[in-house]
C-alpha cells in the first residue's frame, strides 16, 4: 500500500501524487526553474487510502479507496475525530473537516509552518494507514480498558506496536521503528517527555514554542529534512522532549521491561533490539492499566 497525496502550490497548480512509498516526493515537486519564479508550497493534502490500481472491469488505471486488514473506516474516523479535538493538529490545517465524508476525503495541511512540522501531522493523520497497529491500541485502550483519549495517545507511541495486528490481542512493546515514517522513535521516549506530551500538547493552550518545529517554512524551502535518527532534528525525535542522555536511562521501553520483567532486565534500550525483543505472547505482559497510572501521576 502506498502513500497519496496533493500538493497545491502559490498559483494554484495542485499536483496528484499516488501509490508513493513515502512523503518523499514532496521535495521534488517544485524543481530549480519554479523556485526562480518564486512557485512555493502552499498546502499538502494527505488522501487516506487512496490508492491508483488496475480496475479488470473498466479496462484501465482507477483510484479508489483499499482499506486493508484489520483496520476498518469506524476505528479510522475516531481516531481523525479524536486528532480534530487536538488544537496542535487543527492549527496546521486548511479546513476542519467535521464529517466522516470529509475526512475520507482527505485533510489539507498548510505549508506555511515549519517542515518538520507540516511532516509530523501528515504522520499523525497517516497514521490508521502507516501505523494501524498504534491506532487499533489507542483504540482498544479506551473501548476495553477504558483510558482517557490523551493517556492512550501517548501510550500508543510508547507500546511502538505499529504494525497491523487484530484487535483480541494483549498489549505488547517494539523498539523497531521506520526511519522514514516514524511518529515518535521509542529509543529517545523518557517518561519525562512522556508526561511533557500528555500535559503540554494534548490540550487547547498547548506550548506553541516547545513543539513548534524547528526547520525553516515548507512554504519557503519547498522540502524538508529527514534526519537519521540520531539526529536531535530527526523528526520521529519531534514529541521526544527531555530525552535521556545516549537514551541509555529513563526509557519508557526500558522502565515498562524492568518493572515487569524483573528476571529478564535489560540496562538499554538496544538491549531490546539486540535480543530480537519483538511483539509476541512470550514476551512481557504488560498491565496497561499500571502503565496508565504510571504516566497519569
Amino acid at each position: 500500500m502506498g502513500c497519496s497525496f496533493e500538493v497545491t502550490t502559490n498559483g494554484m497548480k495542485t499536483q496528484r501524487l499516488m501509490s508513493k512509498a513515502c512523503f518523499a516526493s514532496i521535495n521534488a515537486v517544485i524543481g530549480q526553474s519554479d523556485r526562480n519564479y518564486g512557485v512555493s508550497i502552499d498546502s499538502v493534502k494527505y488522501l487516506p487510502f487512496l490508492e491508483r490500481t488496475w480496475c479488470t472491469d473498466a479496462d484501465a488505471t482507477i483510484d479508489k479507496h483499499v482499506m486493508p486488514d484489520p483496520m476498518t473506516w469506524d476505528v479510522s474516523y475516531a481516531w481523525w475525530e479524536y486528532l480534530m479535538t487536538l488544537k496542535f493538529v487543527t492549527d496546521g490545517l486548511v479546513n476542519t473537516p467535521t464529517t466522516e465524508l470529509a475526512m475520507k476525503d482527505g485533510f489539507t495541511v498548510n505549508a506555511n509552518m515549519p517542515a518538520d512540522r507540516v511532516m509530523i501531522t501528515l504522520f499523525l493523520l497517516r497514521a490508521p494507514q502507516y501505523q494501524a497497529g498504534l491506532v487499533t491500541d489507542w483504540h482498544k485502550m479506551q473501548t476495553k480498558d477504558g483510558i482517557h483519549p490523551d493517556t492512550a495517545f501517548v501510550m500508543t507511541f510508547w507500546l511502538n506496536h505499529h504494525e497491523r495486528h487484530t484487535d483480541d490481542h494483549d498489549y505488547h512493546m517494539s523498539p523497531y521503528s521506520s526511519t522514514e515514517s516514524a511518529i515518535v522513535y521509542p529509543e529517545y521516549f523518557t517518561l519525562a517527555g512522556a508526561r511533557i506530551m500528555l500535559n503540554r500538547l494534548l490540550c487547547d493552550d498547548y506550548d506553541a514554542e516547545l513543539y513548534g518545529g524547528k526547520q525553516a517554512n515548507m512554504s519557503r524551502t519547498n522540502s524538508y529534512k529527514r534526519f537519521p535518527n540520531t539526529n536531535f532534528n530527526a523528526i520521529g525525535r519531534y514529541f521526544c522532549k527531555k530525552p535521556a542522555k545516549n537514551a541509555k536511562r529513563n526509557n519508557l521501553q526500558v522502565m515498562i521491561n524492568n518493572q515487569q520483567e524483573p528476571d529478564n532486565k535489560v540496562k538499554t534500550h538496544s538491549n531490546l533490539s539486540e535480543r530480537r525483543f519483538r511483539p509476541r505472547r512470550d514476551n512481557v505482559t504488560l498491565n496497561i492499566k499500571e502503565m496508565a497510572n504510571l504516566l497519569e501521576a
